[in-house]
């Protein structure tokens, strides 16, 4: 804003202190009656023409005009992103109170960045970090939503939650449960076919052979080639299923 003799037009149009219209005047007409009422002379509409200009107390109403911005400044809630730093092998009560802070900090409306670093021969075992990762998002699905799925960059697998839960879509049959849900996801076979392809170990866990051997059997060495050929167990997440099916 331009204030007194700052003011380059000829002419202004006028209003006093208290509101009033006084017209159009030559502009150092319209100083003087500002100086004498101990005021300033500010241009509130310099694109009209010609240009508006207001007495008043500059130094009075520019306090007033930071006060405000300050106040809603205030008001508004600067979104920040909180790290949280995970280890494939974290301990669980480790785990259980960075969830806890992760918690904490999308309930005050900021997102949480997990990053889990592998370091060394943990590179081998990438999927007990995802493990981990999956943990920390499934704990957090009621208050958080994963921005995007975890990704590798590096070492370094990492993923952004924002706050607000995943909205779940009904299912046409409500009585159908989350159980009998997964096992439609898998092709249905018969005990019979089930049991010539899987062996239960004298620990409760079920063995296969793997699927796409002559793939993952080709550029490997002797000595891999016959691990990978002897029967695998099955993953945690799928043995309650497949043991389901059996009906073991």
């Amino acid at each position: 804003m331009k204030v007194n003799r700052e003011i380059r037009a000829p002419k202004v149009r006028v209003i006093s202190q208290t509101g009033e219209q006084i017209g159009i005047l030559a502009l150092y007409e319209a100083i003087a009656k500002a100086e004498d009422a101990g005021l300033d002379l500010v241009e509130i509409v310099p694109t009209s023409n010609p240009p508006v200009c207001k007495i008043m107390n500059y130094g009075k109403f520019r306090y007033d005009q930071t006060k405000k911005e300050k106040e809603s400044k205030k008001s508004q809630h600067q979104v920040k992103i909180k790290e949280i730093k995970l280890k494939p092998n974290i301990d669980d009560h480790d785990l259980e109170t960075k969830i806890r802070h992760a918690r904490e900090f999308l309930s005050k409306g900021n997102k949480v960045k997990l990053t889990l670093t592998y370091r060394g021969r943990e590179m081998m075992h990438v999927d007990i970090g995802q493990k981990q990762m999956d943990r920390v998002i499934s704990n957090l699905e009621d208050v958080a939503t994963p921005e995007s799925p975890a990704k590798m960059l590096g070492r370094v697998l990492s993923t952004v939650l924002a706050p607000g839960a995943k909205k779940r879509k009904k299912c046409l049959n409500d009585t159908a449960s989350e159980e009998n849900f997964e096992v439609t996801k898998v092709k249905m076979k018969t005990k019979k076919a089930l049991m010539a392809r899987f062996r239960v170990t004298a620990s409760g866990q079920l063995k296969r052979s793997r699927c796409g051997k002559r793939h993952i059997l080709t550029k490997k060495t002797s000595k891999r080639k016959r691990q990978l050929s002897r029967p695998g167990l099955v993953d945690e997440t799928q043995l309650k299923m497949y043991k389901r099916l059996m009906g073991v």
